[in-house]
């Protein structure tokens, strides 16, 4: 492994370090695309209602992305609590620049959690009425 090693980083230049750092990226990429496909799959067998296989399936692909990304943090910054200083500014500073996107979130997120509709219900907002065919982040879809 040694010799792979100094190989890689004679021929290519690429240091051990980064290395250590590309190789852990692929596994855990691999081990986050694996436990993705064997939650969704044991979601789908214990699951009939449709409805609800959708909504799991969401739950998966957003908790295994976001711990995804806090893990690929963890791997290629050696100083996280710079990382989390430099992410809590810009956090912070895309927040007030991109408040309408920011309260659309808030909004998806209050309706998959609190569900004062669901796909598959007629609603009326103002004028306008129709089916719920589909929850997005930025908009649900109605059928008029």
């Amino acid at each position: 492994m040694r010799n792979l090693i100094n190989f890689i980083h004679q021929n290519l230049g690429i240091s051990p370090l980064l290395q250590q750092k590309i190789f852990t990226t692929v596994i855990l990429l691999f081990v986050l695309l694996l436990m993705r496909v064997l939650l969704q799959r044991v979601v789908t067998r214990r699951t009939q209602n449709s409805i609800l296989r959708d909504d799991w399936r969401r739950a998966v692909n957003y908790t295994v992305f976001s711990g995804g990304m806090l893990a690929l943090g963890w791997v290629w910054f050696a100083d996280y609590q710079t990382f989390s200083l430099f992410m809590g500014l810009t956090s912070a500073g895309l927040i007030i620049a991109l408040k309408d996107i920011v309260l659309s979130v808030a909004g998806w997120i209050f309706i998959i959690v609190r569900k004062p509709f669901e796909i598959g219900q007629r609603i009326q907002i103002g004028q306008h009425a129709g089916d719920v065919v589909e929850l997005g982040v930025l908009e649900f879809s109605l059928i008029e």
